[in-house]
């Protein structure tokens, strides 16, 4: 929704959600067993999950 909604809104282009898709489905299962919001991550947290 959020990433269609921007989208729509020509606030991002279509590369940008595809990218932003990949991180939030790969991060979703990780912020369900932390129980931490993405934007709570660390960058060693988010490298770790991301590459």
């Amino acid at each position: 929704m959020f990433l269609e909604e921007m989208l729509q809104k020509d606030v991002l282009s279509v590369e940008t959600t595809k990218s932003y898709k990949r991180i939030f489905i790969k991060t979703a299962s990780q912020e369900a067993l932390i129980g931490k919001d993405l934007n709570q991550f660390t960058l060693e947290e988010l490298e770790k999950i991301l590459l």
